[in-house]
């Protein structure tokens, strides 16, 4: 068992309109998985969520936790007294838009009140998709127009480059395989591994990590070389 004491602040919308709220309570009675829950709640239904300083109570001992920061945006605390908390939540809200659908980052390099430095990064994503740098300048700048002072927006964009093993999946596996009759005998007499992880991999049912994509590529492409 667990005891907690939080005292927070949150940010939230309410029909188009900021509100800020305080939240306190002292000694809350809950078991630890319970605790993870509330704060995963809070943070789903609230746009801005800066925790404060979280004092742990296990038994007569108490911890005092440092507060942990949760914007997607890096240093966003640059813009600390530029820019009110409404304009913070909206930043945040776009931002974490484009993590989700395309693995994108901003942090924030230098900010004044006349001039924004941000760099832009976008990396490895599902989709297949990637920005090209005037991709990457142009959303940058359109997330942060929302702040009140447009200030100069400079962008240092951190383009993706896809590397070549990166085409390793189940089915390009399997089309190796069966374009240069290759069987899960032969990979596993030329590497060692045992029959189980390789089936699971080319399967689908256990993921493959980098190393074990950059394996699997050598090996049919070093076959390929030799027949051509």
């Amino acid at each position: 068992m667990q005891y907690i004491a939080i005292n927070c602040k949150i940010h939230y919308k309410i029909s188009n309109s900021y509100q800020n709220v305080y939240f306190q309570a002292h000694t809350i009675d809950l078991p630890e998985r319970s605790i993870i829950r509330i704060k995963r709640k809070i943070n789903e239904n609230v746009s801005y969520f800066q925790p404060a300083h979280l004092p742990v109570t296990k038994g007569s001992r108490s911890v005092l936790r440092k507060p942990t920061m949760t914007n997607t945006i890096k240093d966003m605390e640059k813009l600390s007294g530029q820019v009110e908390q409404k304009d913070l939540a909206k930043l945040e809200t776009g931002a974490k838009l484009y993590l989700r659908h395309s693995n994108i980052t901003f942090q924030i390099i230098s900010s004044d009140h006349n001039r924004l430095m941000i760099k832009t990064q976008q990396g490895r994503h599902l989709s297949g998709s990637y920005a090209d740098e005037v991709k990457l300048i142009e959303l940058t700048r359109d997330l942060f127009s929302i702040l009140p002072k447009k200030p100069v927006i400079a962008v240092q964009p951190l383009v993706y480059t896809p590397v070549p093993v990166d085409v390793v999946d189940p089915a390009w596996i399997k089309e190796k395989m069966e374009k240069h009759h290759i069987f899960i005998d032969h990979i596993v007499a030329d590497t060692g591994i045992d029959k189980d992880s390789l089936s699971a991999w080319i399967n689908g049912t256990k993921p493959m990590t980098q190393p074990v994509k950059a394996m699997l590529y050598f090996i049919f492409t070093d076959h390929e070389s030799r027949e051509s």
